[in-house]
């Protein structure tokens, strides 16, 4: 019987580990900020959330069939038919009720719903049941309308019945993780000390936001020389600024975000985020955070731009950072080493 739902499940874990990569660095910085610390179980509750709420999708509605290849599904508008499927199904032993089994797994499926609800956004029985019948009422007018006309028809049947065990899955599933609840929400911790978690995820969040950034320039720059080389005003010619130029240009926003925040406040921005910093000495200011900006974020942006992408400097200089990371206590690097400066907790600002 579940031998179905195989190519649903590995589409659902492959969906949901991508979901989980992008936002574990987001995820991560929330927990630093709201509680102190990131557990393993934190990332493990990520990892379930991402897949499960993948599931729902692949599960009702994939795999989706190509153009004439599936015949119209009727509906159910009989409430309860179920009851009669169950006792009517043609099975000598119970285990074998195919009708049975249907009933359960819609239950069964909106269970995680509920606990999810309550234990990571605190919200009750009420909520997870109104929200598990919404969900529920999507699904099932996405397939009684054959997602919304993609479909001359709908390909999978629409049963009342569903969004009923559907909506009491989700109440069910928040009244039984009642009793463990207080596992999930624990006391934030008072950290003293910059763990080397926490400085690995500050510093991912600067890599994401310098990508990001770089990757926007790009865009824009591309759409905007497009324009001048091919629109009606052809304002330049399409080899009039040098590569060198452009890839200059890419790198002035990410160069210039990371570097307000560092010269202006001393920390990146992945810092500021996850609420660590330097302990500056007020009088070396002025040399120190152009030293932590080149040495540090500012060096990454530079040494891994496309015109030295082929070279060994950034990878070279991320290793003898990533080294400097590991030979500390307080993890403060190679900005931290060149500097003289120790790495603490720091809640300032955002």
């Amino acid at each position: 019987m579940l031998s179905q739902f195989t190519d649903s499940t590995w589409l659902a874990i492959i969906l949901g580990g991508i979901i989980t990569v992008l936002l574990f660095v987001p995820v991560a910085i929330y927990r630093y900020r709201k509680k102190g610390t990131l557990r393993f179980g934190d990332v493990l509750m990520l990892v379930a959330a991402a897949i499960y709420f993948m599931a729902i999708w692949t599960y009702t509605l994939y795999p989706l069939p190509h153009s004439g290849s599936y015949k119209c599904a009727p509906a159910n508008f009989d409430p309860l038919a179920f009851i009669d499927d169950i006792k009517n199904y043609p099975a000598t032993r119970i285990w074998r009720n195919k009708a049975l089994f249907q009933v359960l797994m819609n239950i069964v499926l909106f269970l995680p719903f509920g606990a999810f609800l309550r234990i990571l956004f605190k919200r009750g029985v009420v909520v997870a049941t109104v929200l598990g019948g919404l969900v529920s009422l999507i699904i099932e007018t996405s397939q009684l309308t054959g997602l919304w006309g993609i479909y001359d028809c709908a390909y999978r049947t629409f049963d009342v019945d569903d969004l009923i065990l559907n909506t009491f899955g989700a109440l069910l599933g928040s009244l039984m993780i009642l009793p463990f609840v207080d596992l999930f929400h624990r006391p934030p911790v008072v950290a003293v000390k910059v763990t080397f978690g926490r400085r690995v995820i500050g510093i991912l969040a600067d890599l994401m936001l310098t990508t990001v950034l770089w990757a926007s320039s790009v865009v824009v720059l591309a759409v905007g020389l497009t324009y001048l080389r091919e629109g009606s005003l052809a304002v330049i010619q399409s080899d009039a600024l040098p590569d060198a130029v452009l890839e200059f240009c890419s790198l002035a926003l990410p160069l210039f975000v990371e570097g307000l925040a560092v010269l202006g406040c001393g920390r990146t921005v992945g810092e500021i985020l996850v609420q660590i910093g330097p302990a500056e000495n007020p009088k070396h200011r002025v040399w120190a955070r152009p030293v932590k900006l080149i040495a540090g974020v500012g060096g990454y942006i530079v040494l891994f731009s496309p015109a030295l992408s082929g070279t060994m400097y950034g990878s070279v200089f991320l290793l003898v950072s990533f080294v400097c990371l590991l030979v500390n206590s307080d993890h403060r690097g190679l900005t931290g080493l060149l500097t003289g400066t120790h790495m603490e907790i720091d809640r300032r600002g955002v």
